[in-house]
């Protein structure tokens, strides 16, 4: 995946400098990034996905993962440039029944109350406002 957060150093900086909103199968946290840099797509958007071992077995976990990467990829678009965001799945995404649809709509409702995504498409969503950059 282009864009991808990679060390320990860039996902503690989303940690304790971004935004944070969960819900009950991910939680998602964004950092804006004001200045250029050389991680992140052609727009400087990268992502780093988590799971860990409270999701369950290293199968669990990859599934997780795999759910969290394919839900993002078509919001990607929607996302302004210069941030960074850390999807971190919960034990509830690797349930039976859970659908990619399912994960897929709670991210983008998330992204949306975090003020990431430009509102196109999918969830109507007011928003009061924009991130500072």
């Amino acid at each position: 995946m282009r864009g991808t957060l990679k060390s320990r150093k860039q996902f503690n900086e989303v940690y304790e400098k971004g935004r944070k909103v969960v819900g009950r199968h991910l939680v998602a946290f964004a950092l804006p990034r004001p200045l250029p840099d050389s991680v992140g797509d052609a727009r400087g958007v990268a992502v780093g996905v988590v799971a860990s071992r409270k999701v369950g077995g290293a199968v669990h976990r990859a599934r997780a993962k795999r759910l969290l990467r394919a839900a993002f990829a078509p919001l990607r678009a929607r996302v302004p440039a210069q941030r960074w965001i850390v999807l971190v799945a919960r034990a509830a995404i690797v349930d039976p029944g859970v659908t990619s649809n399912q994960v897929r709509e709670e991210m983008e409702r998330l992204l949306l109350d975090l003020e990431l995504l430009d509102g196109s498409g999918g969830i109507p969503h007011d928003s009061g406002g924009s991130w500072p950059c």
